[in-house]
């Protein structure tokens, strides 16, 4: 039947192919992984434009991918559908061959979904009860949820402020770098302008001299001796002029090569800054990669530590819960077997019932040690809390099952007690009779037969009495049996509540599985979340720390080298001022020479021209001393 069928379908698909390729082309969706140079472009785009197959979201065809029953069903279907409406052609033979493969696929589908329905019912009866039990259980979880979603925002506030406070410090370093870049081009600036200075002032002291030149070639005739005197004052005034340039041109070179200096010490401190920055946060990440899996080992090593000891105090609660009901069992077999060997005729039921009783209570309890081995805390106290409900119950039904024995055995011995006694007192009463007949023959010798006949009839009598104490006891039995019978329904109940409360704790165990896994995750990323904050935190304290540090070493730096250059210029004023000082008592005793050198040359009309040079050489002086800070 099998090969029949399978080339059955074969014979189906050949003949769809066949007039599948017999239709002319029309416009199709392109297919992205069937290249037109492929074997099977054809048949796969006739396919698809009809509407038997089709592509997948993507565009993709997927033509390696099996082909199951269903899809066969359908597109099988699909073809008889278009063949009784005559979109298209085929032979009595080919119709006939596709109804039948149809109809086998339909008989083997249709028992198939039938199972499923009934399958997804059966599973939607179950899943109504658990989703009610979840229903407590997930508002704990949303609100633990939302406690957690709270503690993000609030970590994610104190980030946003790390980083404001980042923010602020980074627009601090620029500032400060500005600052020192502005200071530095002002620098740049007063040493070109001090240059330009200089430079002009050479220019006019070469012109000054070239003029005082000329003024002594055209008195050189008539004034030897003041010639000899001005010659003598120009010399020392270009040496003092020499000296004041050199002073000025190493003045000069020291505030370059402090500036170099001050521009390197930045330079380091700023590649300092830089390195130190980079090295911070190399440190950082490492420091949060080796906390991460620290932590994560911790965790996972707490949460097998807490498990292990939740494990073993679950089994050493099952394993006293166990031995307390077998013990509890084993009195109340041996109250079973002492009111059973009273009952006489009733060992074999109670026997057989204490057998099976033990029989399902040990198995019961193998089952929930079982599942309490791997539970948890919440669902361990979930579960004792219904085994001892169950113990309480069971406890309940052995007291009632007790009582209802020991009435029956009291019933049983009182009846057996009333018999011995009844015997003991009819053969009393039989040996005090036989005596006083034995005597009354012994002494009367007469109405033997009357005697003979009235004994027999007071023994009919005690066998009367004797029936009705056999009866009394049978009664008691009677009661005895019907005890029995009602705690073997009560047993029964009590099984079956067993059965319904492992059902329910199955269910609450995969619950609390589930729940549990998402709570240790959530707990697992919040952990993760906060170590990294606080590493966070650690390092950017550390960061700025750093960066006040420097920030204050390099402010310091600069003031330090502002007052040196401070003083160092205020050494060089007075130094130049006192070099004025002195320049200007040799002026004052040069004109006083001049002055009565001049009463002499009053009338040669050069006075003008003298005190002129004299003039422009002061001028040059002044000019290149530097201005007071």
């Amino acid at each position: 039947m099998m090969i029949s069928t399978k080339s059955r379908i074969a014979s189906a698909i050949s003949i769809a192919l066949v007039f599948l390729l017999c239709f002319g082309a029309v416009a199709a969706p392109q297919v992205k992984d069937v290249p037109k140079d492929h074997w099977a472009y054809e048949a796969v785009m006739k396919l698809v434009d009809k509407g038997y197959l089709g592509v997948y979201d993507d565009g993709t065809f997927k033509g390696d991918e099996g082909v199951n029953r269903y899809l066969l069903a359908f597109v099988v279907a699909k073809m008889l559908t278009d063949l009784e409406k005559g979109t298209i052609a085929a032979t009595g033979e080919d119709m006939g061959i596709l109804r039948e493969v149809a109809n086998e696929l339909r008989g083997e589908i249709v028992p198939l979904m039938s199972a499923i329905d009934l399958r997804v019912k059966a599973l939607e009866g179950q899943s109504v009860d658990a989703n009610k039990a979840l229903v407590g259980e997930r508002q704990e979880r949303k609100a633990e949820a939302a406690e957690i979603l709270a503690d993000l925002d609030g970590q994610a506030v104190r980030m946003k402020a790390i980083d404001d406070a980042i923010a602020g410090t980074k627009q601090g370093i620029a500032s400060l770098e500005k600052s020192l870049a502005d200071e530095k081009a002002a620098k740049d600036k007063l040493i070109m302008a001090l240059m330009a200075e200089a430079e002009g002032d050479k220019a006019e002291t070469e012109k000054a001299i070239e003029r005082l030149e000329e003024a002594r070639k055209r008195s050189e005739a008539g004034l030897g001796t003041l010639s000899a005197d001005v010659t003598a004052l120009k010399a020392a005034l270009g040496a003092d002029i020499d000296k004041a340039v050199s002073d000025l041109s190493a003045y000069l070179e020291k505030e370059s090569g402090s500036r170099k200096a001050l521009e390197e010490k930045i330079a380091a401190l700023e590649g300092k800054t830089g390195k130190d920055l980079e090295a911070a946060v190399s440190s950082m990440k490492e420091w949060a990669a080796a906390e991460h899996s620290a932590a994560a080992a911790k965790c996972l090593q707490d949460l097998r530590e807490l498990e292990g000891r939740q494990g073993k105090a679950l089994d050493d609660s099952a394993a006293e819960l166990k031995a307390r009901m077998l013990a509890e069992l084993a009195v109340m077999g041996a109250r079973l077997d002492d009111a059973v060997e009273s009952l006489g005729s009733y060992v074999g039921e109670e026997e057989r019932l204490r057998t099976a009783a033990d029989a399902a209570l040990s198995a019961k309890l193998a089952d929930l040690d079982r599942m309490l081995g791997a539970d948890i805390e919440k669902s361990a106290a979930g579960l004792l809390a219904g085994i001892e409900k169950e113990t309480e119950d069971r406890k309940a039904e052995d007291a009632a099952l007790k009582s209802a024995l020991e009435a029956g055995r009291q019933e049983a011995v009182k009846a057996l007690a009333d018999e011995k006694a009844l015997r003991e007192q009819a053969d009393r009463k039989l040996e005090d009779r036989v005596a006083a007949l034995l005597k009354s023959l012994d002494e009367t010798n007469f109405n033997t037969t009357a005697l003979i006949l009235k004994v027999a009839s007071e023994q009919a009598a005690q066998n009367d009495g004797y029936d009705a104490s056999i009866a009394s006891l049978r009664k008691a039995m009677d009661t005895a049996n019907l005890n029995i019978s009602s705690v073997k329904s009560d047993l029964a109940a009590v099984t079956g509540r067993v059965g319904a409360l492992e059902t329910s704790l199955s269910v609450v165990k995969a619950n609390l599985e589930t729940a549990i896994s998402q709570l240790v995750s959530v707990k697992n990323d919040l952990a993760t979340l906060t170590l990294k904050h606080n590493a966070l935190d650690a390092k950017v304290a550390a960061l700025q720390t750093d960066v006040d540090a420097k920030m204050k070493k390099a402010a310091q730096d600069a003031n330090d080298l502002m007052t040196a250059q401070s003083w160092e210029a205020q050494e060089r004023e007075n130094a130049l001022k006192q070099q004025i000082k002195d320049l200007e008592m040799k002026l004052s005793e040069q004109d006083q020479t001049m002055g009565a050198q001049m009463k002499k040359l009053q009338g040669f009309g050069i006075v003008g021209i003298v005190l002129g040079a004299i003039g422009a050489i002061v001028g040059i002086i002044a000019l290149f001393l530097p201005s007071a800070p």
